[in-house]
């Protein structure tokens, strides 16, 4: 029979060279490392993300598009692992060895035994440590256990043991002859590794011929012997092998030799953006993000009335999971445990009922909304940025706390609430109603995320990297105390995630005709058949979408034997559209300061929006105006004859898909006329000399 190698005098297996088992301990020092990431899902995310930049870019070659600027997906915290490089690798070396030492025995030359050829399967402890690595707790089994065993057609009796973790490889469906070994040994998430956790599924299982051998079992934790997982708190772990017997190093052992290096548990996942909620049913085109108010001004007597009509919303802290949030230590007692009066609260708030996050159309009438979801624990307060002022181009950014960390589980909702009025926006801490008001026809992007308080910042483990890598860097870290401010404010994306949102407030038409103001005509000499204007159109560019002009003329023809001499109207004619602007503009938001340009379908300079002035500029010869673009309105006639020509302007709203939905848009105006203003076409070339 084979022999096992000894340590001196004691009954312990010797380990063998180069092996990770020493003293009945696995050495986590030098080969093993812990980490907090959920490492496969960051793998298949950066995969997925690089794919989609490969279909974007070879898109952009075939002549498409060049793909949508896209931040990297967000980790995820997954508790702590034990990991091993070259995991499957040493694998590998064992299952040879194995089967060497398997043919010697069988040969009658045995070889001898170490203790990594009797390991079966580790017990993981865990305790706390400070900054200094001074211990903070003592040694707790993740494996300690309560069993009940049912033999059988048999009695039922009750033992306490400790299980171990055992190595556990997978194959491929129709490919069975190779396996797959994660590098990871153990993932420790707040639970046992030995008990199922609570309110997962499992089948049932008859006691006779169900379960294995006759005997059903059912494990439970040892009461208190489960150490907490908390962010924020630094973790040491050791790893006890459990032989073939199942014996090994007791718990109460104090060998602290081969524990692993320190970690402190930190969070990978971004804090997301505020949850928004409509408190009143929105209209046409309006969304939880799109707080919409319309003026319905189909007449100018109109446009000076004004509306009645309020958008309000709820922004609350974003939803988490329960155990995320006793991995905040929210849930705890002054001791640290668990509260005793948790579980209701948990069962409450995990009903159908409370998913408000995959409901279209949710409404939440009340004006104290009291949330039925738990709230991220680190989403005290929120920031909106580019809240309007009256100064054009003018913005601000608030933040505002839903309360202190104490009202948690029940933190307050802002409300915010949209009127017409005056530029501007008012916060009233007594009902923690946000007012912003809106003239006719303008309409405001705005950013809103959650801000962090200043202990919420050293929870994140992507904080932790950004600061260790900027103090690495003398150029970078005078520019720490900048981006501390910008991450407290909700400004940093990498943190806290922004959600785009809008306010209008809408109006059924423009606020204004097209007025012209100055228009020329002339006839290129390339093209005498072209007329290409150049002039100045008055608009109110903020609630214009379309300007359409339509030209009518009389085509006159000379009678020589006319004794007055005159020229005779031969017939009228019409153009259904003389020449089309559309006002698009970057993230549809109208420039409120800077001159923009205006272009057509094929991405053609032909105008110039000039918001100080707000009128349509396409003008080469009026002093102070450069050239907007050598693509100028124009229109086309058969000849190049003279022409006296009338004019006659159209503006579309730009809300229009505010205004009615499809039942209702018949008979509705969204347009604006102005009067026809006449422009002499002229000549495109000399008359042809007279013929006797």
């Amino acid at each position: 029979s084979p022999k096992t190698m000894l340590v001196g005098d004691n009954f312990l297996a010797q380990p063998r060279a180069g092996g990770d088992v020493i003293n009945g301990f696995l050495n986590l020092g030098e080969r093993h490392e812990l980490i907090s990431l959920d490492v496969d899902s960051a793998a298949l995310k950066l995969a997925q993300f690089s794919e989609g930049l490969g279909v974007g870019e070879r898109a952009r070659t075939r002549g498409g598009s060049a793909p949508e600027p896209a931040p990297l997906a967000a980790l995820r915290s997954a508790g702590i692992s034990v990991v091993r490089t070259g995991r499957s690798v040493k694998l590998s070396t064992d299952l040879s060895r194995s089967a060497g030492m398997n043919t010697a025995a069988n040969s009658g030359s045995p070889a001898p035994i170490y203790a990594d050829d009797l390991i079966r399967g580790w017990r993981l402890d865990v305790r706390t440590v400070n900054a200094a690595g001074t211990p903070t707790s003592k040694w707790q089994s993740l494996c300690q256990r309560n069993g009940n065993y049912t033999l059988a057609g048999g009695p039922a009796f009750q033992g306490q043991d400790e299980g171990w973790v055992e190595m556990a490889v997978t194959e491929q469906p129709g490919n069975p002859g190779d396996i797959y070994l994660h590098e990871s040994l153990a993932r420790w998430n707040g639970w046992s590794l030995c008990v199922e956790p609570p309110g997962k599924p499992t089948p049932d299982r008859a006691v006779d011929g169900g379960a294995p051998f006759g005997v059903d079992t059912k494990f439970s934790p040892v009461p208190g012997s489960l150490p907490s997982l908390r962010f924020g708190k630094t973790y040491q772990l050791r790893a006890r092998g459990a032989d073939l017997t199942g014996g090994g190093v007791p718990l109460a052992s104090d060998d602290v030799k081969f524990v692993s290096r320190p970690l402190t548990y930190l969070r990978y996942e971004p804090v997301p953006a505020p949850f928004l909620v409509l408190r009143t049913p929105g209209g046409e085109g309006e969304t939880p993000e799109n707080l919409v108010v319309r003026s319905f001004n189909d007449a100018a007597t109109k446009d000076t009335i004004a509306t009645t009509q309020a958008a309000e919303r709820h922004a609350a802290p974003p939803r988490a999971a329960a155990q995320f949030c006793e991995t905040h230590g929210v849930m705890d007692d002054a001791a640290g445990r668990l509260r005793k009066d948790i579980y209701p609260l948990i069962v409450e708030r995990h009903e159908p009922k409370a998913d408000l996050e995959d409901r279209a159309g949710r409404v939440v009438a009340e004006a104290d909304w009291i949330l039925p979801y738990f709230p991220d624990p680190l989403a005290q307060r929120l920031t909106i940025q580019g809240l309007p002022l009256a100064a054009p181009g003018s913005r601000e950014q608030i933040t505002l706390d839903y309360g202190d960390a104490a009202s948690w589980p029940r933190p307050k909702p802002i409300r915010l609430r949209l009127i017409e009025g005056t530029r501007g926006y008012r916060y009233d801490t007594a009902t923690r109603v946000l007012e912003i008001r809106l003239p006719k026809g303008d309409k405001v992007n705005l950013k809103i995320s959650t801000a962090l308080k200043d202990d919420s910042l050293n929870l994140l483990q992507v904080w932790k990297w950004l600061v260790e890598r900027m103090q690495k860097d003398q150029k970078l870290a005078g520019q720490l105390s900048t981006l501390t401010v910008k991450a407290q404010a909700g400004r940093l994306w990498m943190l806290t995630p922004q959600k785009e949102m809008t306010i209008v407030h809408a109006v059924q038409q423009p606020l204004k005709a097209p007025e012209i103001t100055a228009i020329r005509a002339s006839r290129p000499g390339n093209a005498p058949t072209i007329a290409r204007f150049d002039g100045l159109i008055s608009i109110h560019g903020k609630s214009t979408g379309v300007v359409d002009y339509t030209a009518a003329w009389e085509e006159r023809r000379d009678e020589p034997g006319n004794p007055a001499n005159n020229p005779v109207v031969d017939r009228a004619k019409q153009s259904a559209s003389s020449f089309r602007l559309d006002l698009r503009f970057p993230n549809d938001e109208v420039p409120e300061v800077i001159d923009a340009p205006i272009v057509d379908n094929d991405n053609q300079l032909t105008a110039l929006y000039q918001p100080s002035q707000n009128r349509i500029a396409f003008q080469i010869t009026a002093p102070g105006l450069r050239a907007a673009a050598a693509n100028f309105p124009s229109m086309s006639f058969a000849d190049t004859r003279y022409r006296r020509v009338n004019l006659t302007g159209r503006a579309a709203t730009r809300f229009a898909d505010y205004m009615f939905d499809r039942d209702d848009q018949p008979g509705k105006v969204l347009t604006r006329t102005a009067a026809p203003t006449v422009v002499d076409i002229p000549n495109g070339a000399r008359p042809l000399a007279p013929q006797v």
